[in-house]
């Protein structure tokens, strides 16, 4: 399947995925594609200015953290390492709190679940410090 993806000038990137079930049968896949891509264009003007290519999905890092992917039109997609690791910290310290929250409302109740709850916080603090490099 193919996409558009949108470069922009911070070199953050939006893809579009028009819907397959939407594709007329007398259109080849790039042309129905650069309609999705005129349609979008009408609706959001800001994209109008932007560079654009068409891609196979399949060269998306989808392994990776989305909002790490960066790019341009002519350097391509690739993966900033400092955002994607700020990603991974901010999810780790947002389990945290809630994991925190659920340990103490273990320990005022002297819930048989501490030792879980404990065991998690432990690897996620694990996680974190393996992140940070400590």
């Amino acid at each position: 399947m193919k996409c558009a993806i949108f470069y922009k000038t911070d070199e953050t990137i939006d893809i579009l995925y028009p819907m397959p079930i939407n594709k007329p049968k007398f259109n080849t896949e790039e042309e129905w594609l650069q309609n999705a891509i005129d349609r979008h264009i009408e609706l959001h003007p800001e994209y109008a200015t932007l560079d654009y290519t068409m891609e196979d999905t399949t060269i998306l890092p989808i392994d990776r953290e989305r909002g790490a992917w960066r790019g341009s039109k002519t350097g391509g997609l690739y993966i900033d390492e400092d955002v994607e690791k700020s990603i991974k910290l901010q999810r780790i310290e947002n389990t945290m709190i809630v994991v925190d929250r659920e340990l103490q409302s273990a320990i005022r109740l002297n819930l048989s679940t501490q030792a879980d709850l404990q065991a998690q916080m432990d690897a996620l603090i694990a996680e974190k410090n393996l992140l940070l490099g400590v």
